[in-house]
Order: C-alpha cells, then sequence, then structure tokens
C-alpha cells in the first residue's frame, strides 16, 4: 500500500556509461520494492516491461530471445543471497534462526553483466559459481 517505509541499498559495482552492475540490500520487502527504487533513482532493471526504459528493453530483447531458446524475456534482476529469520525455530540462544539460500546467476545474466565489468568473475566468484 502507498505510504509504507520501504529501505534499499544500493551500491554500483561497475558501468559501462550506460549500464551498470549494481547490489541491492534490502531492509524491507514490499512488493517491486527494488524495481521501484531503482526507477526512482533514474537507475531502472535492464528488461524490466514495468518500470524499465521500452527502447533499451527491445535491444535486450533480441538477444535474450536467442540466448534462451526462444524463452520470453526477462528483467536482469537475480537474487544472489537470501537471508530469512525461520518462524518456529530458534539457535541455542533463544534467537530465531536464521536461514540462508544462495543461487548462481542464469547465463544470459552473466553474459551482461561480463561485459560491463569484465573483472566480475574474478570480483564476485560467489555469484558465478
Amino acid at each position: 500500500p502507498p505510504g509504507l517505509r520501504s529501505i534499499s541499498f544500493v551500491a554500483s559495482l561497475a558501468s559501462d556509461g550506460g549500464l551498470a552492475v549494481a547490489k541491492v540490500r534490502i531492509e524491507t520487502g514490499r512488493t517491486h520494492q527494488i524495481r521501484v527504487h531503482l526507477q526512482d533513482r533514474r537507475t531502472p532493471i535492464y528488461g524490466d516491461d514495468v518500470y524499465g526504459i521500452a527502447e533499451w528493453n527491445k535491444k535486450l530483447e533480441a538477444k535474450q530471445r536467442r540466448e534462451r531458446e526462444g524463452k520470453d524475456p526477462r528483467p536482469l534482476l537475480h537474487a544472489a543471497r537470501l537471508e530469512i529469520e525461520h518462524p518456529s525455530k530458534v539457535d541455542a540462544d533463544g534467537d530465531p534462526k536464521r536461514l540462508v539460500f544462495t543461487a548462481p546467476m542464469a547465463s544470459d545474466m552473466i553474459s551482461v553483466v561480463e561485459s560491463i565489468w569484465g573483472e566480475a568473475r574474478m570480483e564476485m566468484p560467489e555469484y558465478f559459481s
């Protein structure tokens, strides 16, 4: 709902002057939060057909259709790491148990990231495994 507080921390990791690789950490979990906050900063997500830039998305769409074997294009947004507190389990100190989930980037996203930031694999290997 409008008016609810939402907090995102954004860091640009690399840029080619037009596109950038960003790392975003959210403190709240609002619907579309990252997409809305990046659009508000005038740095929308590449491929986002709701909050993105239509002209850029058309360029990406053709490339993604080739690389994804005809699958529908998608925003280049990746959740590399998610941490949540388990709703009913606690650790030895009685604090909520933290669950951590990680996932490597998809190949179509890797090619875009590496075109912007050639050293990405060396700088952030955890996202490529």
